[in-house]
């Protein structure tokens, strides 16, 4: 199979709660060169199910010496001070491609008024875009779903300055979550999931274009490589997916 230049932008780093082998970094940079993924940028394990500030420490440490990856810095909603600490810390680096924020984790919509210094500093101080995850209904014990896609879009017509990107797509209603990102340009799609849909990336590329569409895994290098080659789009749509869209959000040469 013949492989274009990729970024990949949402990729998990350390030991899942699934019951799958941790990969080492390694196994993953092989992995990696063979599919022609350029750049990883990765998320901590640790920092979404335990402790996020060991989790950020683990993960800048583990790649701080391979220059073709790079890390999200993890924030919780729960924890402000720490989270402004975590930024502080970790954004100036060159490494650091931006922040990820779990909204049902921090059982708070990231269009929430008290997270908005956070996302305003990010925004104009750092200038790095944040990776949301998002999802039609409550998870994780949530009886209401806190990152429904229109939080999303709520906190882009709040802060048009910073560059969010949606993380999987809205997951099982992503074609609601297209309609939903389209009238906000500084708001992206990712294709990060555990399963593919085959029209999903031609739907995203016809509604946003494919200069808001970003290749991210979320389980599996394979199958959402898949989702787009098999895609009915262009080459040159494919090669913007794949790696133009994200080398502009995390200013990769």
């Amino acid at each position: 199979m013949k492989y274009y230049d990729t970024i990949e932008m949402h990729f998990y780093f350390g030991k899942d709660y699934f019951p799958v082998k941790r990969q080492s970094l390694e196994e993953i940079l092989d992995l990696m060169a063979e599919r022609k993924i350029k750049y990883n940028v990765m998320m901590s394990y640790m920092s979404l199910f335990g402790d996020f500030e060991k989790g950020n420490e683990e993960l800048f440490t583990a790649i701080e010496k391979y220059d073709n990856l790079l890390g999200y810095c993890y924030i919780n909603g729960h924890y402000m001070k720490e989270s402004i600490k975590q930024m502080e810390m970790y954004l100036p680096l060159k490494q650091c491609g931006g922040v990820k924020f779990h909204p049902e984790y921090s059982a708070k919509r990231p269009d929430d008024d008290s997270l908005l210094p956070l996302f305003q500093e990010l925004a104009h101080k750092y200038g790095k875009p944040i990776n949301i995850h998002s999802w039609p209904f409550g998870e994780h014990g949530n009886p209401r779903p806190f990152s429904h896609p229109s939080c999303h879009a709520a906190l882009a017509a709040k802060i048009p300055e910073l560059n969010i990107i949606m993380g999987h797509m809205g997951g099982p209603e992503w074609a609601e979550a297209i309609k939903i990102a389209a009238p906000f340009p500084n708001l992206y799609l990712d294709t990060g999931s555990s399963y593919t849909h085959y029209d999903k990336v031609k739907a995203a590329v016809d509604v946003i274009g494919a200069d808001r569409l970003l290749f991210g895994s979320g389980c599996s290098f394979d199958a959402q490589l898949g989702s787009i080659y098999d895609s009915e789009i262009t080459e040159e749509e494919k090669r913007q997916v794949l790696y133009g869209t994200a080398a502009k959000l995390f200013n990769i040469e």
